[in-house]
């Protein structure tokens, strides 16, 4: 058996350690041998089983980058799994289409995000085999040898995903009033450029701690002029201590090992509590 996991944004080379995929779609044109997602309940065990299968990650054709890779453990968190790799190298999108048929995938589940556990051996594909090897052997990125930036990773990654979600609601929700539109404009400028920095980040391929330290302290430069700038507004204060703010706060708590003391410290208490600390910050 196999996993095929179709993934709607491109997984960069620093996301070695961890990828996301909504819950519900699990088990979805899987082997009923294996799972049933009608009439079976999703549970540690059966993620437990299928981690032990090599994976197919690859994005919905619209990105065609592909990888072959091993898992190492799986967990469900809400509405969501996350996942570890012990290794991961890229194969040609085109291997994939090339073999599709002997890997049992219909042509609408490359326009699907899911996670299916195909009832196929990858070793008896030639092709596959070749590249199962080869993943095994290669040079790769090993969680256990860089634990801190997977998990600066990880919390960026879902830091992202819950920029992209605020961002595209509050698309649908413009304010009327004057003091509700000045802070909903702002909230949307750092949405907009978090995104960006974070995008950035999440792109490099390799993460060193220098370079840890450098992005935490730029993190904490927007995080901070984030915050003044919403303080500015006088619905800011409530907007800092709900949405925007979860978010920053947990890219503080991300970066804090990897930045100065005298910055992290206070940048968590500004993150917690809002636009109201950020005099703290600036004696």
């Amino acid at each position: 058996m196999y996993n095929l996991i179709i993934t709607g944004d491109a997984p960069r080379a620093s996301l070695n350690g961890f990828e996301l995929i909504d819950s519900t779609r699990f088990g979805e044109y899987t082997a009923d041998s294996f799972f049933n997602h009608r009439n079976e309940k999703l549970t540690e065990e059966i993620l437990k089983r299928a981690v032990e299968f090599p994976a197919i990650l690859a994005t919905e054709e619209i990105d065609g980058e592909a990888y072959l890779a091993q898992l190492r453990e799986a967990r469900i968190l809400p509405g969501r799994i996350v996942f570890d790799l012990n290794w991961r190298t890229p194969i040609s999108y085109g291997l994939i289409r090339t073999h599709q048929k002997k890997l049992g995938i219909a042509d609408f589940e490359f326009s699907r995000n899911h996670w299916a556990v195909k009832d196929i051996e990858l070793n008896s594909i030639d092709d596959f085999r070749l590249a199962l090897a080869a993943g095994s052997l290669g040079p790769a990125y090993s969680p256990a040898k860089n634990k801190k930036s997977v998990q600066v990773v990880s919390i960026c990654h879902l830091a992202l995903t819950a920029c992209r979600e605020r961002y595209a609601l509050m698309a649908y929700q413009t304010p009327n009033e004057q003091d509700k539109l000045e802070a909903h404009q702002i909230e949307t400028q750092c949405l907009d450029s978090l995104i960006y920095s974070l995008e950035s980040f999440l792109a490099l391929d390799h993460i060193s701690d220098d370079e840890l330290a450098e992005h935490g302290h730029k993190f904490a430069e927007q995080i901070l002029s984030c915050l003044s700038a919403l303080s500015k507004t006088k619905n800011g204060e409530r907007i800092a201590s709900t949405a925007i703010g979860t978010i920053l706060l947990g890219i503080s708590t991300a970066f804090s090992d990897h930045i100065s003391t005298d910055l992290s410290t206070p940048l968590l208490f500004a993150s917690t509590f809002g636009p109201q600390v950020l005099s703290s910050i600036k004696k």
